[in-house]
This record gives structure tokens, sequence and C-alpha cells, in this order.
């Protein structure tokens, strides 16, 4: 099997559903194509918001209240109602609509991650991807205490993100970009590399309750909220329908 036919199968794959033995291999090949498996991961994510989406939609909650009697007034009742939604023309009507509207939160969602200083935020990801591993000092504590650490090394003001209280650090750094300070460390959880910087420092805004954002920068995917006048960022390498999936096994702040 050939990229080309590979890419054309991983078009017809969906989450949650057994793949044939073709799609298998498809699966397989997408696991070792660097090019491929980002595209796959693509689709993937894209499913999921397009999924999310369509599940948010709530009907008013008066909607059978008001179908029932126009049916009724016309001569048919509900059964007639549900012998026409097995018709090809309306399950196509409704189809396109519920795309629609799919793709329009999806938009929205993708504005929702632009905000001012993402590129600088981008920049800091970038420098994950050019490390070697050498460039933490290895350790044993947690963020709970990583506090007077990270300030003798330069970094003053560190706060522990309650979603991540008292999990291991197993390495840490304090860099700088521009002049300007950053924490960064690893946990173990999910294998991930968590940032702490002044959010002013990078011209960084986000609304204080805006909870997590995410966004994705090529194979590295980021979450970042506020934390008071710093900015906390966690970052591995995924998508965004796994970030969100790992979001929802943090605890509560």
């Amino acid at each position: 099997m050939n990229t080309n036919d590979a890419e054309m199968l991983l078009r017809c794959h969906r989450e949650g559903r057994e793949p044939d033995s073709r799609l298998q291999k498809a699966l397989r090949l997408a696991e070792g194509d660097a090019a491929v498996g980002k595209r796959l991961r693509a689709q993937t994510e894209f499913d999921a918001q397009i999924i999310e989406a369509i599940r948010s939609i709530v009907p008013p909650e008066n909607l059978r209240a008001q179908v029932v009697p126009r049916m009724d007034a016309v001569g048919g009742g509900v059964p007639k109602l549900r012998s026409h939604l097995h018709t090809p023309a309306l399950l196509a009507a409704l189809a396109g609509v519920l795309l629609f509207v799919g793709v329009v939160v999806f938009l929205i969602m993708e504005n929702m991650a632009e905000f001012p200083g993402r590129e600088a935020v981008e920049g800091m990801l970038e420098t994950t991807n050019r490390m070697t591993g050498a460039e933490m000092e290895p350790m044993k504590t947690t963020t709970a205490k990583l506090g007077d650490w990270l300030m003798l090394h330069g970094y003053e003001g560190y706060e522990a993100p309650p979603e991540l209280a008292a999990e291991p650090v197993v390495a840490a750094r304090v860099f700088a970009r521009d002049g300007k300070r950053i924490a960064q460390y690893a946990v173990e959880q999910h294998e991930s590399v968590v940032f702490e910087f002044h959010a002013t420092d990078f011209g960084v805004q986000l609304p204080a309750d805006s909870g997590w954002t995410i966004i994705q920068k090529n194979a590295r995917v980021a979450a970042l909220r506020p934390s008071g006048e710093h900015c906390v960022m966690i970052s591995f390498r995924g998508s965004k329908a796994e970030m969100r999936a790992f979001l929802k096994t943090l605890p509560k702040r």
C-alpha cells in the first residue's frame, strides 16, 4: 500500500469504529509516516469538533408542543411526522443544516484561539521541539515545591497550577526569550512540559475567566490560561482533541 492509497482510506476512518483490514494497514502506515500521521490527527480533531458541536445543539423545550398541534391541524399526528423523517430529501436537508451549524461552531472555536501574544507563545513551543533533553536539570520534586528552586534560578513569583497540584516534576529549567524569564518543567502526567511566564512580558492577553485556550503548533498542542499576573501553559505532542480529553482528567481549580 502506497501513501496515496493510505490517505484515501484514512478519509473513511472514524474514531470508535472498528477498522477493516485495509484501513488497519493504512493506520499502521500513518504511524510510521510523519506527514500522513499529522493529516490523520487533523482529520480526527476536526471530526471530534464537528461531533461536539452537533451534540451541543439543544432543541427548544417547547418544540414538541409547537409541532404536534400543527400536524394535527392538517390531519396528521406524530406518526406522520416520524414517517417524513425517513424520506431522503428531508434527511439530506437535516444533514446539511447540522453540517452548516457544525462548521460555524468550528470556525468560532478557531477564532477564539486567536489572541494577542499568540506568536510569542508559539515561539516557546518551538523551543521544545529543538530541545535534546540536556537543557533541563533532572530532579525529584513536585509542582508545589518547585517555587524555591525556580526563584534561585531567576524566575520569581511562581504559582503552582492547582490542576497539577503535587504532580511529580522530573526536570526543570529557567530560560530567557528577549531578555524575559520563562519557567519550564517536565511532569510525569502525559509526559507534559509546562511553561509559566509573566503574561505582560510577552504581550499575552487572555480573559481572566476564559479557562483553557488550546492551540496547535505543528506536532505539539498546548493549553494555556491566565493565573494572576502569570500564564500557565501545558504542552505535549498530540492533537487538540487529545488535549481536551487530557484537560477533562485534571482536578478542577
